[in-house]
């Protein structure tokens, strides 16, 4: 079993820092492709836990398969 990918986030408006598990997001709000750089980016809308600001957090196809 493969170790847990965690990604550290903080929250621009109450600068609390939470940590978010990418083998737990489950389906991407929104996926991105840059094609200059061959490069997918799938996209997450956050919730944060303590001010209920919403975050979006981009993460590459390679970290969410990894995960």
């Amino acid at each position: 079993m493969k170790p847990s990918l965690s990604k550290p986030i903080r929250c621009r408006r109450c600068q609390q820092c939470w940590t978010v598990d990418l083998a737990r997001l489950g389906k991407p709000e929104q996926v991105l492709y840059r094609s200059h750089e061959r490069l997918r980016l799938e996209v997450f809308r956050l919730v944060c836990p303590f001010c209920g600001n919403v975050e979006m957090l981009e993460v590459t196809f390679e970290e969410g398969r990894d995960a």
